[in-house]
């Protein structure tokens, strides 16, 4: 499948960053070839990101500095880790839209979106939905949207990276003559530094927040604002991995760890008005709906097309 005739270039990414992506990512490999000395082997992402992480997101008694987390998130060494991941040489530069697009239709995280996209659709129509995408990354999400012909009003919203900048920008530069114009690319502000404001409440009919809660340093407080900003009947596909906050990965804060009580954190999620519709096996929740009286109806195959209204079947 060939989504866009033109795609992100060598040209592109020079005329963004003023260097070539092998100049731009060297600080990168050069880290891995180190740790692959000190470790006597190939290192994960956590063992290049632990100590860089935790000395800017601790204090010297090892308590949480959400300051500390942020200017992690905003650095330019992640944001070089990020380009490092999500291109991992030029030649596959061009095409690079295409081939995200390609990867999240076919993948899992592509499927659970699916379901959440084809309720929000039956609940409020194809042609008023208004997309929460919590946590954009590096566009993934936001190229199934345009891989599946999807043309909402989204709001993408994560911390300010030149790398995500770039992207964002060549959505917008590749995307546009295909009608694919209604992105808002917000970023967390001084105000909240955790979650950036919105001026409507009570705005959004679908919001997608995949592997990204458990990085927050308040999680109660992130999904709450999630209440204050759905519609009645918004959909929420949010999937969590509080059973990895171990110490394993540094960036899901050891400080959410009492959330792998899932009782606990689905009455977080209950109080901020929502109610689970359907789990995935490891027990997290994938696909929620604000409190409006509706019900949702699941078979093995997951979302079936139906909702109850008022007690009548849809």
């Amino acid at each position: 499948m060939s989504l866009l005739e033109k795609d992100i270039t060598h040209d592109d990414f020079v005329k963004f960053f003023g260097m070539n992506y092998d100049a731009y990512v060297e600080p990168v490999r050069l880290e891995y070839a180190e740790a692959v000395k000190t470790l006597g082997k190939t290192p994960t992402r956590n063992d290049l990101l632990r100590h860089r992480f935790n000395a800017l997101a601790r204090d010297e008694h090892e308590l949480l500095n959400p300051r500390g987390v942020r200017e992690f998130y905003c650095s330019d060494f992640y944001s070089r880790i990020l380009a490092y991941e999500v291109c991992p040489n030029e030649a596959t530069m061009n095409g690079l839209l295409s081939h995200i697009a390609e990867q999240m239709t076919e993948g899992k995280r592509g499927e659970a979106i699916e379901d959440a996209m084809k309720l929000a659709e039956d609940r409020f129509g194809a042609e008023r939905l208004h997309i929460l995408e919590h946590g954009f990354g590096t566009c993934k999400s936001v190229m199934w949207f345009l891989a599946n012909g999807k043309t909402p009003v989204i709001d993408a919203i994560d911390y300010v990276l030149p790398i995500r900048s770039f992207m964002a920008q060549m959505v917008h530069k590749y995307t546009y003559d295909l009608g694919w114009v209604n992105f808002r690319w917000l970023y967390p502000d001084g105000r909240r530094p955790e979650f950036p404001l919105h001026d409507d409440t009570h705005y959004f009919s679908l919001i997608d927040s995949e592997e990204v809660i458990e990085h927050a340093v308040n999680p109660r407080g992130e999904v709450h604002r999630f209440g204050e900003l759905a519609r009645d009947g918004c959909i929420l596909n949010m999937s969590t991995f509080f059973n990895s906050c171990n110490g394993d990965d540094p960036q899901h804060l050891l400080e959410n760890e009492k959330f792998q009580d899932t009782h606990l954190w689905f009455d977080a999620v209950y109080d901020a008005g929502f109610a689970a519709t359907g789990r995935d096996p490891r027990g997290c929740i994938k696909i929620l709906e604000k409190r409006d009286g509706h019900s949702i109806h699941f078979d093995e195959d997951g979302y079936n097309g139906k909702y109850t209204n008022d007690g009548e079947l849809k």
